[in-house]
């Protein structure tokens, strides 16, 4: 799902997602998911948006794959 589009269709909604839940968090390396994050949170916006796996987290996914998403997140000012 693309959120920019998603967010021009529905402006007042709230979004969640979209960090691939399979390529990024299980498979990919700390870099992959701090990138997949990032795209999620400048397509999504940091209004009315959580940031969240696209489906749920696959068993197997390593804790430090999600401390990259959740630090990133952080970082970029969603939450604290």
């Amino acid at each position: 799902m693309d959120l920019s589009k998603s967010r021009d269709l529905v402006p007042e909604a709230v979004l969640g997602g979209n960090v691939d839940p399979i390529d990024s968090l299980l498979m990919g390396t700390r870099e992959q998911v701090v990138e997949n994050t990032l795209h999620c949170i400048r397509t999504g916006g940091i209004s009315r948006f959580m940031l969240m796996s696209g489906c749920g987290v696959p068993p197997g996914t390593s804790i430090e794959n999600l401390r990259a998403m959740v630090k990133t997140a952080i970082d970029y000012g969603l939450g604290s």
